[in-house]
Formats: structure tokens, C-alpha cells, sequence
């Protein structure tokens, strides 16, 4: 970004906004891990401590997020010799950790990421309603334009492709009963999962499993509070299966 913004709880929205569809061109670069983490936690945490300990604990380091260490001779407030620990995060990784703990900041954010069939089916009536190219080179030029518009769009189909649960996935409670392992009901089915590392501690997938198709979450909300349900894909559960084979 050509000037750092860093957000709080007292950020408007237009502010939220216009770092939201800055970080969306960083994206588009193909940037992968395009959010500064010092300018987006103090939307949701008071010490920074305690942030970065909720993220290494929810999120899968170079997934997620990185971590670049820098020297600290620029810096008198940090011990000489002790590098500077920057993280950075992923556009996923915003939205997940950071951005759906906070109902207001997440309209922001779904209007400027969550828009994309709406703009490929404006895209197209757009291309329709041009003059015919007057030229081979013309065509050419035309056609690799809108190309790479539904390219771009086609990133966030595939995501919400991605997170949100079809009719085949099952809850952790049913997909217990489907594996019938002797003394495996729900709650013990969680606590595998967190041991092995494919949940966090707050009982939802890693972002590796979700983007692999093993797990879904959905959010709900309900009366202001916003909670989680996990879902199991088909592929979840054969992989549930071999993993507690492994595990005798």
C-alpha cells in the first residue's frame, strides 16, 4: 500500500472500505500474503500479545500467514541484536481470523470481496454491448481483457466453492455415528482432531483442511453473537477413517 493505514475499533467505515480494496489490489497481484498484521489487529484485540498468540493457535503458519524477521539497529525501542518479528496474512486469513469476529467490519469487507458473480454477469453484458473488433490484433487484445476479468472473479467462486457446505457434508455428531469407532461420540471425535492438529483450538478446520476439501464451516448468527458449525465432506470422513487407523 503507497500509505500504511492501520485500523482500530474506531475506524469508519469508509476507512475499512478503502484498505479493504487496497489489500483486493494487492491480491489481484498476486500477492500472497497482502495484509500487514499490525494494521488489522487492533479491530478486534486490546494487546497485540494476545493476538498473535490467538493466531498462531487458529491459523497454519505459511498457509495463513508468515513471518519475516527483521534486525532491529533502526529500532531503539527493541533489544539490540533481537529481530523484529512482522507478520503478514493471507486475504483468507483476514476474512477468517480477523474480519467475521466483527459484524459491521465483515459487511464492509463481503461488499468489496463478495461481489464477484454480480461482476462477471456485469462484465459480460459490458462485453456484449461493444463494437465488433476491426481487427485480427483487435480481437485478440479484447478477448485476453476479458479474459483475465473472469479470471480474477473465478477466484472467488472457487472459494465460496471452497467454505460453505453442500447437502453431502455431515456435522462432527453425525459423522461420529458414520465411523462407529467404539467410544468415539462427538466431543471425542473434536478432541482428535485438535490433537492431530486438522482443528484449531476453537474447534473449527485449519485453512490447509478447508482448502483441501476435508472440512466446511458455516457461520451463524444469532442475536448479535456469531457462532460456528464444522462440517465434514465425504473426503473428510475417509480421511477421519484412515487417520484413527493410523492412530491404534
Amino acid at each position: 500500500m503507497e500509505k500504511k493505514i492501520t485500523l482500530s475499533k474506531q475506524s469508519s467505515d469508509d476507512e475499512l472500505k478503502r484498505y479493504f480494496k487496497e489489500v483486493r489490489k494487492l491480491q489481484l497481484s498476486q500477492e500472497k500474503f497482502p495484509v500487514d498484521f499490525d494494521t488489522v489487529w487492533p479491530l478486534v484485540f486490546k494487546r497485540k500479545a494476545d493476538a498473535v498468540k490467538a493466531l498462531r493457535g487458529e491459523m497454519v503458519k505459511d498457509i495463513d500467514y508468515q513471518i519475516l524477521r527483521q534486525d532491529t539497529e533502526n529500532y531503539k525501542s527493541h533489544t539490540p541484536g533481537r529481530p523484529i518479528e512482522r507478520y503478514s496474512l493471507s486475504v483468507s486469513c483476514l476474512e477468517f481470523f480477523i474480519a467475521r469476529r466483527v459484524n459491521a467490519v465483515f459487511e464492509i469487507y463481503r461488499k468489496v470481496f463478495h461481489r464477484a458473480m454480480d461482476t462477471v454477469e456485469n462484465k459480460l453484458t459490458e462485453f456484449q454491448g461493444r463494437r465488433l473488433p476491426q481487427s485480427f490484433s483487435e480481437a485478440c487484445i479484447m478477448l485476453g481483457e476479458a479474459e483475465q476479468k473472469l479470471e480474477k472473479q473465478q477466484l472467488k467462486v472457487e472459494f465460496y466453492d471452497t467454505v460453505t457446505p453442500s447437502d453431502d457434508d455431515l456435522t462432527l455428531e453425525k459423522a461420529a455415528k458414520i465411523i462407529e469407532k467404539k467410544g468415539y461420540g462427538r466431543n471425542n471425535l473434536y478432541e482428535f482432531l485438535r490433537e492431530k492438529k486438522i482443528f484449531g483450538k476453537n474447534n473449527r478446520p485449519s485453512q490447509k483442511f478447508i482448502e483441501s476439501r476435508h472440512f466446511r464451516y458455516k457461520m451463524n448468527l444469532h442475536k448479535g453473537c456469531v457462532s460456528y458449525t464444522s462440517y465434514v465432506t465425504p473426503k473428510g470422513i475417509d480421511y477421519i477413517i484412515r487417520r484413527l487407523k493410523k492412530s491404534k
